[in-house]
């Protein structure tokens, strides 16, 4: 029997839910002939697929609600956004170090809306310079994404959010239907998604998808997996 577990999105980014890793290590430890395991992360996967220069030229193209601060300043400077986005998204998977000082000397990315508080507030910028070096990048990267995932939900997607997606369809909700609902339609992330789904069930081949559901924010991700799953592979 071969099974894989996943983990939907979205998690913390920086702080993978262990859950699958822990099941995949103790099916392996079992030491069953018969019995063969692997995990996969589409929630990850999923953050790496979007933070792409051929993902935010396709946002760029496709974005609706073009009166958001984050969204005209995404615009105007989306030359910088498709040239850097890549690379910083390396650096904060330590690929990349060499960009640590241009990160923290504010010279790399452009500075959307959620830079706003460093631009206006001394005690900040103090309290960033006070910072080690490659804190004061990994935190210049961090806001560089936050707007980014800012142009995301505002522009294409409302219900995709760092650590979560659609969790108010999930969240205190007294009916199924808004989740039945969302999921009757499909956007540029739910695209991607099912896409991960289809390479990872396509390489393992599994007999069983597992798939763990810790939070509210999970459940959409979870639901639309298993709905792209049945229906291609029965």
């Amino acid at each position: 029997m071969r099974i894989l577990l996943a983990t939907p999105p979205m998690v913390q980014i920086n702080t993978p839910y262990p859950a699958t890793a822990y099941l995949t290590g103790y099916l392996r430890s079992l030491k069953n002939p018969d019995l063969v395991v692997a995990q996969c992360d589409p929630a990850i996967e999923l953050i790496e697929t979007l933070f792409t220069k051929k993902s935010l030229q396709f946002i760029a193209r496709k974005i609706k609600d073009k009166k958001s601060p984050a969204i005209k300043y995404f615009l105007a400077h989306k030359k910088e956004y498709f040239y850097t986005v890549e690379e910083v998204v390396k650096f904060l998977q330590g690929k990349n170090p060499n960009l640590c000082t241009a990160l923290a000397m504010r010279t790399y990315v452009p500075e959307g809306p959620r830079f706003q508080p460093l631009k206006t507030e001394a005690e900040l910028q103090e309290t960033l310079k006070l910072l080690p070096e490659v804190d004061q990048a990994k935190h210049i990267a961090s806001l560089f994404l936050d707007d980014i995932a800012d142009i995301i939900h505002q522009g294409i997607d409302k219900r995709f959010e760092f650590s979560r997606y659609g969790e108010q369809l999930a969240a205190s909700q007294i009916s199924f239907a808004p989740i039945l609902k969302s999921l009757k339609t499909r956007t540029f992330v739910d695209k991607i998604l099912e896409k991960l789904c289809q390479i990872h069930v396509e390489k393992f081949l599994p007999d069983i998808l597992c798939i763990s559901v810790p939070f509210s924010g999970n459940m959409y991700g979870a639901l639309r997996m298993a709905k792209f799953i049945k229906k291609n592979y029965p």
